[in-house]
């Protein structure tokens, strides 16, 4: 009850809270571990992703991508290498200042991207902004017309049709 009550009041932080809790009690044993990455095949990741997801990270070749999770590990990696990424950064609770740490990391980077669905993700693309830096932020709707003001663009949760836009130019 009391995670309920912290979600009514504190919204997705609450909700982060609870996952950080959950991760430390159940995910943390070794047998949970190995259960996890026997799970996390492709089959189950590609039948878990939105349709073109996929697609759509190997499409942008020309950057350097990681995917900022509050999952654990063994299953950001196993995600990130799916996707084609370069990598993962996981147990993420704060992406707000996980991305000032990628802008402070990567200082020759001339342009941010961000795509997302959360508050955290709006923290992500908040942060760079208030760091100065170029960023380009695709919010997943999930609805027509519902996107986060935060966001420059809003895109279906279906990339298909993005996928063909990126290949046609």
């Amino acid at each position: 009850m009391r995670t309920l009550s912290e979600l009514v009041r504190n919204g997705k932080a609450a909700e982060s809270q609870a996952w950080e809790q959950y991760v430390d009690s159940f995910l943390q044993t070794e047998r949970a571990k190995r259960e996890i990455e026997f799970l996390v095949q492709p089959k189950v990741m590609n039948q878990a992703l939105y349709t073109g997801v996929k697609d759509f990270c190997r499409e942008v070749r020309s950057s350097t991508k990681f995917y900022i999770t509050r999952n654990i590990a063994q299953v950001a990696n196993a995600y990130a290498t799916y996707l084609g990424l370069d990598g993962a950064v996981a147990e993420v609770n704060d992406k707000g200042r996980q991305a000032e740490l990628m802008v402070l990391g990567h200082p020759f980077v001339e342009h941010f991207g961000v795509s997302g669905d959360s508050d955290e993700d709006v923290a992500m693309v908040e942060e760079i902004q208030v760091m100065d830096q170029n960023v380009i932020s695709l919010y997943s709707m999930a609805k027509p017309g519902d996107i986060h003001p935060t966001f420059d663009y809003g895109v279906s949760k279906d990339l298909t049709a993005l996928v063909e836009l990126l290949r046609n130019n």
